[in-house]
C-alpha cells in the first residue's frame, strides 16, 4: 500500500515549465557606467547609468541616477502588466503602454502613451489613447491630450488640454459644416429663383398692364376731347345763331 501510494503520488506531481523555472533575468547598466549607442534588451532592463543613445526594451526601469539622452521605446507594448518607470531623466520622447514619472523623473521630448501617471517634470506634448493622471507635483510644458484626464490640486500645466475623442469631434465638425453649406447653397438657390421669377413675372406683367392702360385712357382723352369740345361749340354756335344771330333770323 504504501508503495502505491507512493506512485499516487509520483504521477501527480508534476514537473516545473522552463518558463516557471528560469524566470526573465532583468540586465542591468549599473550606476557610474556610460554606454555610448543605442542599447536594446529583450527582457526588463534597468538603467542607473548613462546611456548615449535610444533604448528599447519590453520593460524598463530608470533609477534616480539614471539618464537616457536618446528615445525610450517599449518593445512590447500591448502587454497590460509591463510598464515604463521613470525615475532619472530622458533627454528624448517616451513612447509605451503603460508609463509612470516619478517625482524625481523628467522628459525632455514628449511623451505618448496608452495610460499614463506623471509625478514629475515633462517638457513636450503629452498624449494618452485613454488615461492620463498628473499628480499634485507634476509639471508640463506642452499640450496635453487624452480621453480621460484627472489633474489634481497643484498640478501645473502650461499649454492647451484637449479631453475626450478628439477624432469624433472633428468628424461631427465637418458632417455640420457641409450640412451648412449645402444648407447655404440651397437657401441661397431658392432665394436666387425666387427673385428671378418675381422679376420677370413684374417686367412680363406690369408692362402691357401699365402701357395699354394709360394709352386707352388717353387715346379716349384725345379723341373724345375735342369732338366733345368741337361738338359743345357747334352746338354751341348753333344755338347761338338760333337764339340771336341776324343772319340765322334771315
Amino acid at each position: 500500500m504504501a508503495i502505491g501510494t507512493s506512485r499516487k503520488q509520483a504521477s501527480g506531481v508534476r514537473a516545473p515549465s522552463a518558463a516557471a523555472a528560469t524566470p526573465a533575468t532583468t540586465s542591468i547598466i549599473g550606476q557610474g557606467m556610460v554606454l555610448e549607442g543605442d542599447c536594446v534588451a529583450d527582457g526588463p532592463l534597468r538603467i542607473d547609468g548613462h546611456v548615449k543613445g535610444n533604448v528599447r526594451a519590453s520593460q524598463l526601469v530608470i533609477g534616480p541616477a539614471g539618464r537616457v539622452d536618446g528615445d525610450v521605446t517599449s518593445t512590447d507594448g500591448n502587454a497590460p502588466d509591463r510598464s515604463t518607470v521613470i525615475e532619472g531623466h530622458v533627454g528624448g520622447a517616451v513612447r509605451a503602454r503603460r508609463v509612470e514619472i516619478g517625482r524625481s523623473g523628467s522628459v525632455g521630448s514628449g511623451l505618448t502613451a496608452h495610460e499614463a501617471i506623471v509625478h514629475g517634470h515633462v517638457k513636450g506634448p503629452i498624449t494618452t489613447e485613454h488615461r492620463l493622471i498628473l499628480e499634485e507635483t507634476a509639471t508640463v510644458e506642452g499640450d496635453v491630450t487624452a480621453r480621460r484626464l484627472g489633474l489634481k490640486e497643484g498640478g501645473k500645466v502650461f499649454g492647451t488640454i484637449r479631453i475626450g475623442e478628439p477624432h469624433a469631434e472633428a468628424g461631427g465638425r465637418e458632417a455640420s459644416g457641409s450640412r451648412e453649406s449645402s444648407d447655404s447653397r440651397e437657401s441661397s438657390g431658392s432665394r436666387e429663383s425666387s427673385g428671378s421669377g418675381e422679376g420677370s413675372g413684374s417686367r412680363g406683367g406690369s408692362v402691357p398692364r401699365d402701357d395699354s392702360g394709360p394709352r386707352a385712357a388717353l387715346g379716349s382723352r384725345v379723341d373724345a376731347g375735342p369732338a366733345e369740345a368741337s361738338g359743345s361749340r357747334q352746338a354751341a354756335t348753333a344755338g347761338g345763331g338760333n337764339a340771336g344771330s341776324p343772319a340765322a333770323a334771315g
